[in-house]
Protein backbone atom coordinates (compact mmCIF):
# COMPACT_ATOMS: atom_id res chain seq x y z
CA UNK A 1 0.00 0.00 0.00
CA UNK A 2 1.37 3.39 -0.94
CA UNK A 3 1.88 5.76 2.00
CA UNK A 4 1.60 9.56 1.99
CA UNK A 5 3.01 12.10 4.40
CA UNK A 6 1.02 15.29 5.05
CA UNK A 7 3.10 18.41 5.52
CA UNK A 8 2.04 21.83 6.72
CA UNK A 9 2.68 24.44 4.05
CA UNK A 10 4.49 27.61 5.05
CA UNK A 11 3.14 30.91 3.76
CA UNK A 12 6.71 31.80 2.87
CA UNK A 13 6.55 29.22 0.09
CA UNK A 14 7.42 30.77 -3.27
CA UNK A 15 4.42 30.88 -5.61
CA UNK A 16 4.07 32.25 -9.11
CA UNK A 17 0.77 33.83 -8.06
CA UNK A 18 0.84 36.66 -5.53
CA UNK A 19 -2.05 35.41 -3.41
CA UNK A 20 -1.68 38.10 -0.75
CA UNK A 21 -2.07 40.80 -3.36
CA UNK A 22 -4.87 39.13 -5.32
CA UNK A 23 -7.11 38.17 -2.36
CA UNK A 24 -8.57 39.84 0.70
CA UNK A 25 -7.65 38.54 4.14
CA UNK A 26 -10.59 36.13 4.47
CA UNK A 27 -10.17 34.71 0.99
CA UNK A 28 -6.44 34.32 1.58
CA UNK A 29 -7.05 32.38 4.80
CA UNK A 30 -9.27 29.92 2.92
CA UNK A 31 -6.89 29.57 -0.02
CA UNK A 32 -3.86 28.95 2.17
CA UNK A 33 -5.59 26.73 4.73
CA UNK A 34 -4.61 23.08 5.04
CA UNK A 35 -4.51 20.35 7.69
CA UNK A 36 -7.75 18.52 7.01
CA UNK A 37 -11.38 19.29 6.16
CA UNK A 38 -12.57 22.87 6.03
CA UNK A 39 -16.07 24.29 5.66
CA UNK A 40 -16.37 27.83 4.31
CA UNK A 41 -19.64 29.71 4.91
CA UNK A 42 -20.03 32.35 2.24
CA UNK A 43 -22.80 34.64 1.01
CA UNK A 44 -23.51 36.42 -2.25
CA UNK A 45 -20.76 38.71 -3.48
CA UNK A 46 -18.10 37.25 -1.18
CA UNK A 47 -15.98 35.77 -3.96
CA UNK A 48 -16.75 32.07 -3.64
CA UNK A 49 -15.79 31.21 -7.23
CA UNK A 50 -12.65 33.31 -7.01
CA UNK A 51 -11.63 31.70 -3.73
CA UNK A 52 -12.14 28.15 -4.99
CA UNK A 53 -10.23 28.92 -8.18
CA UNK A 54 -7.26 30.34 -6.31
CA UNK A 55 -7.32 27.47 -3.82
CA UNK A 56 -7.04 24.95 -6.65
CA UNK A 57 -4.17 26.95 -8.12
CA UNK A 58 -2.43 27.12 -4.73
CA UNK A 59 -2.76 23.38 -4.17
CA UNK A 60 -1.23 22.61 -7.55
CA UNK A 61 1.57 25.12 -6.99
CA UNK A 62 2.21 23.44 -3.65
CA UNK A 63 2.95 20.17 -5.41
CA UNK A 64 -0.45 18.48 -5.06
CA UNK A 65 -1.12 16.10 -7.95
CA UNK A 66 -4.04 17.57 -9.98
CA UNK A 67 -5.48 14.06 -10.30
CA UNK A 68 -6.07 14.04 -6.52
CA UNK A 69 -8.16 17.23 -6.54
CA UNK A 70 -11.94 17.05 -6.96
CA UNK A 71 -13.81 20.27 -7.81
CA UNK A 72 -17.59 19.83 -7.66
CA UNK A 73 -19.82 22.54 -9.14
CA UNK A 74 -23.50 23.01 -9.93
CA UNK A 75 -22.92 23.01 -13.70
CA UNK A 76 -20.25 21.63 -15.99
CA UNK A 77 -20.01 25.07 -17.58
CA UNK A 78 -19.00 26.57 -14.23
CA UNK A 79 -16.41 23.83 -13.76
CA UNK A 80 -14.87 24.45 -17.18
CA UNK A 81 -14.73 28.18 -16.50
CA UNK A 82 -13.02 27.67 -13.14
CA UNK A 83 -10.49 25.22 -14.55
CA UNK A 84 -9.77 27.66 -17.36
CA UNK A 85 -9.10 30.36 -14.77
CA UNK A 86 -6.70 28.03 -12.97
CA UNK A 87 -4.81 27.43 -16.22
CA UNK A 88 -4.54 31.19 -16.77
CA UNK A 89 -3.25 31.69 -13.23
CA UNK A 90 -0.50 29.08 -13.21
CA UNK A 91 -0.07 28.25 -16.94
CA UNK A 92 -0.61 24.55 -16.35
CA UNK A 93 -2.77 21.91 -18.01
CA UNK A 94 -5.62 20.92 -15.69
CA UNK A 95 -6.93 17.93 -17.66
CA UNK A 96 -6.06 15.50 -14.89
CA UNK A 97 -8.01 17.49 -12.31
CA UNK A 98 -11.42 16.05 -11.40
CA UNK A 99 -13.97 18.78 -12.13
CA UNK A 100 -17.69 18.87 -12.89
CA UNK A 101 -21.14 18.25 -11.47
CA UNK A 102 -21.99 15.40 -9.11
CA UNK A 103 -23.45 13.44 -12.03
CA UNK A 104 -20.38 14.01 -14.20
CA UNK A 105 -18.06 12.82 -11.43
CA UNK A 106 -20.27 9.81 -10.70
CA UNK A 107 -20.25 8.90 -14.39
CA UNK A 108 -16.42 9.02 -14.46
CA UNK A 109 -16.22 6.71 -11.45
CA UNK A 110 -18.73 4.27 -12.91
CA UNK A 111 -16.90 4.18 -16.24
CA UNK A 112 -13.55 3.48 -14.61
CA UNK A 113 -14.81 0.94 -12.04
CA UNK A 114 -17.65 -0.79 -13.92
CA UNK A 115 -15.58 -3.96 -14.22
CA UNK A 116 -15.90 -4.46 -10.46
CA UNK A 117 -19.60 -5.10 -11.07
CA UNK A 118 -19.07 -7.21 -14.18
CA UNK A 119 -20.17 -4.38 -16.49
CA UNK A 120 -18.39 -2.99 -19.51
CA UNK A 121 -17.41 0.66 -19.34
CA UNK A 122 -19.52 1.52 -22.40
CA UNK A 123 -22.84 1.04 -20.61
CA UNK A 124 -25.78 3.32 -21.37
CA UNK A 125 -27.16 5.67 -18.72
CA UNK A 126 -30.93 5.91 -18.68
CA UNK A 127 -32.92 8.73 -17.12
CA UNK A 128 -36.40 8.33 -15.65
CA UNK A 129 -38.12 8.82 -19.00
CA UNK A 130 -35.94 6.14 -20.64
CA UNK A 131 -36.74 3.82 -17.74
CA UNK A 132 -40.47 4.38 -18.24
CA UNK A 133 -40.20 3.60 -21.94
CA UNK A 134 -38.32 0.37 -21.18
CA UNK A 135 -41.01 -0.66 -18.69
CA UNK A 136 -43.72 0.02 -21.28
CA UNK A 137 -41.80 -2.19 -23.71
CA UNK A 138 -41.65 -4.97 -21.12
CA UNK A 139 -45.39 -4.69 -20.47
CA UNK A 140 -46.10 -4.93 -24.20
CA UNK A 141 -43.71 -7.88 -24.67
CA UNK A 142 -45.51 -9.78 -21.91
CA UNK A 143 -48.83 -9.24 -23.69
CA UNK A 144 -50.49 -7.51 -20.73
CA UNK A 145 -53.70 -5.71 -21.64
CA UNK A 146 -53.36 -2.58 -19.51
CA UNK A 147 -56.87 -1.31 -20.26
CA UNK A 148 -58.69 -4.55 -19.57
CA UNK A 149 -57.01 -5.16 -16.21
CA UNK A 150 -56.59 -1.52 -15.19
CA UNK A 151 -52.90 -2.27 -15.00
CA UNK A 152 -50.72 0.40 -13.31
CA UNK A 153 -48.83 2.84 -15.51
CA UNK A 154 -45.08 2.51 -15.95
CA UNK A 155 -44.45 5.43 -13.58
CA UNK A 156 -46.28 3.56 -10.79
CA UNK A 157 -44.29 0.40 -11.47
CA UNK A 158 -41.11 2.51 -11.31
CA UNK A 159 -42.08 3.63 -7.82
CA UNK A 160 -42.98 0.09 -6.74
CA UNK A 161 -39.64 -1.30 -7.94
CA UNK A 162 -37.76 1.62 -6.39
CA UNK A 163 -39.43 1.16 -3.01
CA UNK A 164 -38.77 -2.56 -3.10
CA UNK A 165 -35.07 -2.11 -3.80
CA UNK A 166 -34.61 0.85 -1.47
CA UNK A 167 -36.31 -0.79 1.52
CA UNK A 168 -35.12 -4.33 0.77
CA UNK A 169 -38.75 -5.45 0.88
CA UNK A 170 -40.43 -7.80 -1.56
CA UNK A 171 -42.59 -6.45 -4.34
CA UNK A 172 -45.51 -8.35 -2.85
CA UNK A 173 -45.14 -6.56 0.49
CA UNK A 174 -44.72 -3.16 -1.14
CA UNK A 175 -47.87 -3.65 -3.21
CA UNK A 176 -49.86 -4.93 -0.21
CA UNK A 177 -48.77 -2.01 2.01
CA UNK A 178 -48.66 0.89 -0.46
CA UNK A 179 -50.75 -0.17 -3.46
CA UNK A 180 -53.39 -2.63 -2.15
CA UNK A 181 -55.69 -1.80 -5.08
CA UNK A 182 -53.13 -3.52 -7.36
CA UNK A 183 -52.65 -6.57 -5.16
CA UNK A 184 -54.55 -8.87 -7.54
CA UNK A 185 -51.99 -7.90 -10.21
CA UNK A 186 -48.94 -8.78 -8.10
CA UNK A 187 -47.87 -11.70 -10.29
CA UNK A 188 -48.02 -9.59 -13.45
CA UNK A 189 -46.11 -6.72 -11.82
CA UNK A 190 -43.44 -9.15 -10.64
CA UNK A 191 -43.15 -10.50 -14.19
CA UNK A 192 -42.70 -6.96 -15.53
CA UNK A 193 -40.05 -6.24 -12.89
CA UNK A 194 -38.14 -9.44 -13.69
CA UNK A 195 -38.25 -8.74 -17.44
CA UNK A 196 -37.21 -5.14 -16.84
CA UNK A 197 -34.11 -6.13 -14.85
CA UNK A 198 -33.17 -8.78 -17.41
CA UNK A 199 -33.44 -6.25 -20.24
CA UNK A 200 -31.27 -3.77 -18.33
CA UNK A 201 -28.61 -6.38 -17.64
CA UNK A 202 -28.70 -7.65 -21.20
CA UNK A 203 -28.12 -4.16 -22.57
CA UNK A 204 -25.77 -3.26 -19.72
CA UNK A 205 -27.86 -0.26 -18.79
CA UNK A 206 -27.75 1.76 -15.60
CA UNK A 207 -30.73 3.71 -14.30
CA UNK A 208 -29.63 7.14 -13.19
CA UNK A 209 -30.87 8.42 -9.81
CA UNK A 210 -32.58 5.15 -8.90
CA UNK A 211 -32.38 3.52 -5.44
CA UNK A 212 -31.09 0.28 -6.98
CA UNK A 213 -27.66 1.90 -7.32
CA UNK A 214 -27.44 2.52 -3.57
CA UNK A 215 -28.52 -0.92 -2.44
CA UNK A 216 -27.17 -3.18 -5.20
CA UNK A 217 -24.19 -1.36 -6.69
CA UNK A 218 -22.76 0.70 -3.85
CA UNK A 219 -21.80 -2.28 -1.65
CA UNK A 220 -19.75 -3.62 -4.56
CA UNK A 221 -17.77 -0.41 -4.71
CA UNK A 222 -17.34 -0.24 -0.94
CA UNK A 223 -15.96 -3.78 -0.85
CA UNK A 224 -13.22 -2.68 -3.25
CA UNK A 225 -12.57 0.66 -1.54
CA UNK A 226 -9.17 -0.48 -0.33
CA UNK A 227 -8.00 -0.72 -3.92
CA UNK A 228 -8.68 2.89 -4.85
CA UNK A 229 -9.40 6.29 -3.34
CA UNK A 230 -11.51 9.27 -4.29
CA UNK A 231 -9.76 12.63 -4.38
CA UNK A 232 -10.63 15.27 -1.76
CA UNK A 233 -13.76 17.29 -2.50
CA UNK A 234 -14.02 21.02 -2.96
CA UNK A 235 -17.27 22.69 -3.91
CA UNK A 236 -20.34 24.51 -2.70
CA UNK A 237 -23.39 23.71 -0.63
CA UNK A 238 -22.19 21.25 2.05
CA UNK A 239 -24.47 21.66 5.11
CA UNK A 240 -22.45 22.10 8.29
CA UNK A 241 -24.62 19.62 10.18
CA UNK A 242 -23.90 16.87 7.65
CA UNK A 243 -20.31 17.71 6.77
CA UNK A 244 -18.51 15.94 9.60
CA UNK A 245 -16.54 19.15 10.10
CA UNK A 246 -16.03 20.75 13.48
CA UNK A 247 -17.91 24.09 13.47
CA UNK A 248 -14.87 25.63 15.10
CA UNK A 249 -12.94 24.98 11.89
CA UNK A 250 -15.53 26.70 9.69
CA UNK A 251 -14.46 29.94 8.02
CA UNK A 252 -16.63 32.72 6.68
CA UNK A 253 -16.36 34.85 3.56
CA UNK A 254 -18.23 38.09 4.11
CA UNK A 255 -20.02 39.80 1.20
CA UNK A 256 -18.54 42.97 -0.20
CA UNK A 257 -19.72 46.31 1.23
CA UNK A 258 -20.92 47.57 -2.12
CA UNK A 259 -21.73 46.30 -5.62
CA UNK A 260 -18.48 47.58 -7.11
CA UNK A 261 -16.34 45.82 -4.53
CA UNK A 262 -18.43 42.70 -4.96
CA UNK A 263 -17.83 42.68 -8.70
CA UNK A 264 -14.11 43.15 -8.08
CA UNK A 265 -13.95 40.20 -5.68
CA UNK A 266 -15.94 37.88 -7.94
CA UNK A 267 -14.14 38.68 -11.17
Amino acid sequence: MQKYTLKTLSRDHQFSVNYQQELNSEQLEVVMSGDGPLLVIAGAGSGKTRTLTYRVARLIESGVNPATILLVTFTNKASKEMLHRVELLISMNTRKLWGGTFHHIANRILRSKAHLLDYDNNFTILDREDSKELLNTCIADLGINTKEKRFPQATIIQDVIGLSVNTQASLENIIADRYPFFFDLTDEIQSVSLTYHKRKKKNEDVILNRPSFRSQWLPGFISHSAAWQLPPVMGRGTPLANSGINPAKAMRLRPANNAAAGAQRCR
